[in-house]
């Protein structure tokens, strides 16, 4: 049998099928690989900074079912505290334990002060502020709600 002859037969055809079955399945393997790598990357970087972000319970010993864990844990989707530097689009707020936070503002942040609607250049040193979003892997808020709170407002102190 000659080349053209080979390439033409079914056994050809069928082989030729199933080697490239083989490649696509590794690279469906090789896309599942790379997914679960940056996964485990982003995990593992967002668990490297979880306890300095958010301020969390310190790790130790499970706390008995029962006990109020509100003064010990927060939200990791957000942040409440007074603003004490804006540098572009991130506020840095110190909440009242003395943690200190970064909020990223960006264009999709709505920014409120009452009922009204204001501007990232509206919010000032000294305020208080809501933050909620959702976290990065470096354990700051991508802000989508920035509430600035009335003058009157003082976090309750958890002490």
């Amino acid at each position: 049998m000659d080349l053209k002859g080979a390439i033409k037969s079914n056994t050809f055809k069928k082989g030729l099928k199933f080697f490239s079955a083989i490649v696509l399945l590794a690279a469906v393997f090789a896309a599942g690989v790379a997914v679960g790598l940056e996964k485990a990357r982003y995990s593992y970087s967002w668990g490297e900074n979880y306890y300095k972000n958010f301020a969390a319970r310190r790790p130790g010993p499970p706390v008995p079912p029962g006990i109020p864990l509100d003064r010990d844990y927060l939200n990791a989707h957000g942040s409440t505290g007074q603003i004490i530097k804006i540098e572009g689009n991130i506020i840095t707020v110190k909440n009242n334990d003395g943690t200190e936070k970064n909020i990223l503002a960006s264009s999709q942040t709505t920014f409120r002060q009452g009922r009204q609607n204001i501007s990232l250049n509206d919010l000032k040193i000294n305020e208080n502020i809501v933050a909620i979003g959702s976290p990065d892997s470096q354990g700051e808020i991508n802000a989508s709600l920035i509430r600035v709170m009335d003058p009157s407002y003082a976090p309750a102190n958890p002490n």
